[in-house]
């Protein structure tokens, strides 16, 4: 089934919720959008990326994106190994996106879907995820050219299997700086060859998940959240079996923690920035860890000094990253050499 033809059944299908449901999620929303806007203001200091951003000595700048053109605006981009890749493409000014999918590591280039929106995720070269509001899950395992609605099994399983992932029970809890205060992110395991959504049988104990880390297969899965009020991390390395949780930052130095960022490309070498309010100042605190969130020292070592990417910079589960330019996506894989893409049909 196409993604317009399943979109509208399913859209059709949607019962409207009651007005005081309606009111708690506006409620929750408008809380959210408060929470977003002082993150903003931090964003200078902590160097927010929108995914996770590679690890590596001596920063370098990224190429600097080129004014949109007349047609053929590349308005997201991502890679699901050197030979899949995917781009979200306008031909026109009054034309809809379409995603558009090279299989031959961008020689050439066909149309997969239209309306699809940014929210899409490239989970592996050829399995992509989109979420349409809060509670409705569609995949494709096909590169983008027919998808399917994920069904949610209330049976909990034991771990992540083979080509599935963890994602977030509340999806507008998925990306971005987190604030370890509010609602949880309920862990839970998506198998997209039996297209479910299953609760995971253990997540992290005494452990307040609020954002899932996206990282490379390699890495594991990571989470942020709190445990005791305090900001803590949860890696798993067995695909979400078992979780070793830490604090970095120990006691709250003070006040109520505002966000948590995180970079890391290999799930051993990470940096942690926590950014604290008190009596109306900011601090901020970052830990450096090279053994997978074990252990944490404030000492920064060069060889995890992160580099600097864009904010557009979208993360992709082989480890590289893009970013749109114009007509253009660009990827790299360290942060200092970019390969351009030009994605047209």
């Amino acid at each position: 089934m196409s993604f317009t033809d399943l979109t509208n059944e399913l859209m059709d299908s949607v019962e409207q919720p009651g007005l005081a449901e309606i009111e708690r999620r506006m409620r929750r929303r408008r809380r959210r959008r408060a929470v977003r806007a002082g993150l903003a203001s931090a964003a200078a200091v902590l160097a927010v990326v929108g995914g996770v951003a590679v690890l590596r000595p001596g920063p370098a700048p990224a190429p600097e994106p080129a004014a949109p053109p007349a047609d053929g605006t590349v308005h997201w981009a991502s890679t699901g190994d050197a030979d899949h890749l995917y781009a979200m493409v306008q031909s026109c000014a009054n034309c809809p996106a379409e995603l558009l999918g090279s299989d031959d590591g961008g020689d050439s280039w066909t149309v997969r879907a239209s309306s699809v929106g940014t929210a899409l995720v490239v989970r592996g070269p050829e399995t992509l995820s989109v979420t349409i509001g809060v509670n409705i899950t569609m995949i494709s395992v096909d590169g983008g050219r027919t998808w399917q609605k994920v069904t949610a099994d209330p049976a909990p399983v034991a771990a992540v299997p083979d080509g599935g992932w963890l994602q977030c029970a509340d999806f507008l809890a998925l990306e971005g700086p987190v604030a370890p205060s509010g609602e949880t992110c309920m862990p839970t395991v998506i198998d997209p060859a039996a297209r479910t959504a299953r609760p995971l049988a253990s997540p992290p104990e005494r452990f307040a998940a609020r954002a899932l880390v996206r990282m490379p297969a390699a890495a594991g899965w990571w989470l942020l959240g709190s445990r005791d009020g305090a900001a803590a991390v949860a890696v798993s390395q067995d695909r979400g079996a078992h979780w070793v949780v830490t604090r970095p930052f120990g006691a709250e130095p003070g006040g109520a923690p505002m966000s948590v960022t995180r970079e890391s490309v290999d799930g051993r070498r990470a940096v942690l920035t926590v950014n604290w309010e008190y009596a109306g100042s900011r601090m901020t605190s970052r830990q450096f860890t090279t053994d997978g969130g074990v252990l944490w020292s404030a000492e920064r070592a060069d060889s995890i000094a992160p580099v600097d990417l864009p904010p557009q910079a979208v993360a992709g589960p082989d480890g590289r990253y893009t970013v749109t330019a114009g007509d253009s996506m660009r990827v790299t894989s360290d942060g200092v050499g970019y390969e351009e893409y030009r994605p047209r049909v």
